[in-house]
């Protein structure tokens, strides 16, 4: 199955845009967050600026490529919970 460039952004800022926790607790193992859009109450998007780098990185993820250390990625996860509910 081929990814490449299936997700790249449509908006013209380059921005990465999701609302998916793991892949979010995934990428900011590398990645920043830019900013968050909490317009719909129900669902936050977070947004990263998008690269070339990131967008393989972004690869790696889909094709389950990505190697991470587990204690990282839940100990991100925790952070970007409180993140959510702190702003």
């Amino acid at each position: 199955m081929i990814y490449e460039n299936k997700h790249k952004p449509e908006n013209e800022n380059n921005y990465y845009n999701t609302s998916d926790l793991y892949l979010v607790a995934t990428l900011t193992l590398w990645y920043p967050i830019e900013s968050l859009d909490k317009t719909n109450p129900e669902k936050t998007v977070f947004n990263f600026l998008f690269t070339e780098d990131f967008q393989k990185t972004l690869d790696k993820y889909w094709r389950n490529e990505l190697l991470v250390e587990p204690k990282a990625l839940l100990n991100n996860l925790k952070v970007i919970k409180t993140r959510l509910y702190e702003e």
